[in-house]
C-alpha cells in the first residue's frame, strides 16, 4: 500500500517514469491488484508509452477486454493527465470500435470542453443523454457548457435537471448563479453561489461571481467580505 501511494504520488506529480519503476514488480505477477494494474495504464500514458498503456488495459480485464474497453480507460488516463487530443484519438477509438459503450460520448464531450470545440462538444453530450437520460455527468457539462457559450435560459433547463441528480454537485450551483446574474436575477445568483461557496469554500470564482452579485442587491458589506475570500485564496 505504501508503494501504490508512492506510486501515485509521482505519476500525479510529473515523475511517470519514476511511478513505473516501484508499480512493475506489484503487477508482474498472475494475480495482480487490479487498482496497481490501473496505475500502471495510467503512468504508461502519462509517459507517452501509448500501447504500452493499452496493454495494461486489457490485461485489466483478464483478457476479457475490448478494444472499446480497453481505448476507454485509455482516454480516461489521458484526460485525468490533461493530454487531451491523445484523449480524443482514444475516445474516437473507442467509438468507431462499439458506438453504443456507455458513457463514451459523454467523455468525448468532456474532451471537446477542454480542446474548446464547443460544437462538436454539444453533439457529443446531447448523444450521451440520448442514450441515457439519467446520466447527471452528461447533463450537468452540457448545461454548464451553454452557460458558458451565453446561453443562459438553454443551460439553466439542464443545470436544474442535473441539481436533481447530482445535489452534492457544487458545480452546478455555481453555473446556475452565473446564468441567473447574467440574466439579472440577482437574488436567484446569490442564493445560488451561496450554496456553492458553502459546498465548495476553496473555489475563489464562486467567491468571486457572489461578491458582484451581493454589490448588485446593495449588501456591501457582504460583498467586501466575499472579495476577501478571494484575496485569500489566490494568496
Amino acid at each position: 500500500r505504501a508503494t501504490m501511494l508512492l506510486a501515485t504520488c509521482l505519476t500525479f506529480s510529473g515523475h511517470p517514469d519514476e511511478g513505473l519503476g516501484l508499480l512493475k514488480p506489484l503487477t508482474d505477477t498472475v494475480d495482480a491488484d487490479p487498482a496497481a494494474l490501473y496505475l500502471l495504464g495510467v503512468a504508461y500514458a502519462r509517459a507517452g508509452q501509448a500501447e504500452q498503456a493499452q496493454e495494461v488495459f486489457s490485461k485489466l480485464f483478464a483478457g476479457s477486454a475490448t478494444p472499446a474497453q480497453a481505448n476507454f480507460l485509455l482516454g480516461r488516463a489521458y484526460y485525468d493527465a490533461a493530454q487531451f487530443h491523445e484523449a480524443e484519438q482514444a475516445y474516437q477509438a473507442v467509438l468507431q470500435a462499439d458506438p453504443s459503450l456507455p458513457g463514451a460520448h459523454r467523455e468525448l464531450g468532456k474532451v471537446y470542453i477542454s480542446l474548446e470545440k464547443n460544437d462538436e462538444a454539444e453533439k457529443q453530450l446531447k448523444l450521451a443523454i440520448a442514450a441515457d437520460p439519467q446520466d447527471g455527468n452528461a447533463v450537468y457539462f452540457l448545461g454548464a457548457l451553454l452557460v458558458q457559450s451565453q446561453r443562459y435560459a438553454e443551460g439553466l433547463s439542464y443545470l436544474e435537471k442535473a441539481q436533481t441528480m447530482t445535489p452534492d454537485s457544487w458545480a452546478t450551483y455555481f453555473y446556475m448563479g452565473k446564468a441567473q446574474f447574467q440574466q439579472h436575477d440577482t437574488a436567484a445568483a446569490v442564493r445560488l453561489l451561496r450554496q456553492a461557496v458553502e459546498m465548495n469554500p476553496e473555489d475563489p470564482g464562486s467567491y468571486y461571481l457572489l461578491a458582484r452579485a451581493l454589490r448588485s442587491e446593495g449588501h456591501v458589506q457582504e460583498a467586501d467580505a466575499a472579495m476577501q475570500h478571494v484575496v485569500q485564496l489566490h494568496t
